[in-house]
């Protein structure tokens, strides 16, 4: 007979056996033999690493498309995983270090990549969008950067300033699942906005300049350059031809 968990096995003559099942008890089984909390993250760390690797191309895919580039995406792709990586960091040094708990959570690594990895990157696409049309008008590298974190980066801001404290209100609801899952998702949140987004993108697409559009729109914005100057130069000649043809 089964009840709550709770399954009892009739025994021979007057013993009868009582046996546990559910969650808790694998849970409490890992516990007793000595893997604790840590193990778990660590296997959970280890299923992340293997679907990053197929996340990362198809995202990288995506990103090589809209952008036309083949390097762009490389360095976008590396920058979400840096910040999945700090983000594990602070997790650790803030719980287990400074909080002297035993473990994280083993369903940390996941919502982290699921929130910190989407959201890092649809950030990263924000702003390297921007970095590509500002680009293409004819900017330099510097101007193209300058311009847009002026006009993506508040979007950016905001947009992490929303996210990170709606999750940081899960660390008030009590309980070490709950304030670990708050504070990393916030914790990487944040990284991925003001960090990644707003500083590493657009100061390495700087340094890269035109080579971070290869193979396409390197130097398609050669008009900005101009701004149809060539045009205005030429119309006093055309205004003396047209002269000379009437006399």
């Amino acid at each position: 007979m089964a009840k709550g968990g709770v399954k009892m096995h009739p025994g021979e003559g007057s013993e009868a056996g009582v046996g546990a099942g559910g969650l808790w008890t694998h849970r409490l089984d890992i516990n007793l033999l000595g893997l604790g909390s840590i193990e778990l993250v660590r296997h959970g760390g280890v299923g992340v690493l293997l679907l990053h690797p197929g996340d990362a191309v198809l995202i990288g895919t995506v990103v090589e498309l809209l952008l036309q580039s083949v390097v762009a995406p490389w360095y976008l792709m590396i920058f979400v995983g840096l910040g999945f990586a700090a983000t594990l960091g602070a997790s650790v040094g803030v719980f287990q270090d400074l909080g002297n708990q035993s473990g994280l959570s083993f369903v940390l690594p996941i919502m982290m990549y699921l929130f910190v990895v989407a959201l890092g990157t649809d950030y990263n696409i924000l702003m390297v969008s921007r970095l590509r049309e500002e680009a293409t008008e004819g900017k330099t590298p510097r101007a193209a950067a300058a311009e847009a974190l002026k006009h993506a980066g508040p979007t950016i801001a905001a947009a992490g300033v929303i996210l990170a404290g709606t999750f940081a209100s899960l660390i008030l609801a009590g309980g070490s699942t709950f304030e670990q899952m708050g504070f990393a998702v916030s914790c990487g949140i944040a990284i991925a906005a003001f960090v990644m987004a707003m500083f590493l993108t657009p100061a390495v697409t700087a340094l890269l300049g035109a080579r971070a559009w290869w193979p396409g729109h390197q130097n398609r914005g050669g008009h900005g350059d101009h701004g149809g100057q060539p045009a205005d130069d030429d119309l006093p000649g055309s205004l003396d031809a047209a002269r000379g043809a009437r006399i």
